[in-house]
């Protein structure tokens, strides 16, 4: 079997593990990338040749396309309290940017990480046979 690009699909559920909790991810495309951001930008007038002076809330992106990547997640803790935390918007935006960062990044993956553990398994059992 032959390595191929997954393409990206709304009802994906990928796994991140980080030391002992799991948080559920899915990728994005550009086109729901655009929808997050065309919802924070706006027009703000025109300048003094006519053309569009455009606002846009990068922030408010970054938290929002945080928000749609991160479906649910196990044994995420409030460092004070030991309690695990439900998976909410507001303890999403809580992350330490590390995890943020981890997150960003597995989610622009070309393949799923089930996609890439399988083909390990493959490359690995083809390197034993030999």
């Amino acid at each position: 079997m032959g390595r191929f690009i997954e393409i990206v699909t709304e009802d994906e559920r990928n796994e991140l593990k980080i030391d002992d909790s799991v948080i559920y991810y899915r990728r994005f495309d550009a086109e729901k990338y655009r929808e997050i951001e065309r919802r924070h930008t706006r027009q703000k007038g025109r300048d003094r040749t006519g053309a569009p002076i455009i606002d846009t809330d990068n922030a408010r992106i970054n938290d929002d396309v945080l928000d749609y990547l991160i479906i649910d997640w196990k044994d995420v803790i409030h460092p004070t309290t030991q309690e695990k935390l439900p998976c909410t918007r507001e303890w999403k935006l809580r992350l330490p940017t590390s995890v943020r960062t981890q997150i960003l990044q597995v989610s622009d993956a070309e393949k799923t990480m089930k996609g890439s553990e399988d083909e390990q398994k493959k490359t690995s059992e083809n390197t034993s046979d030999s």
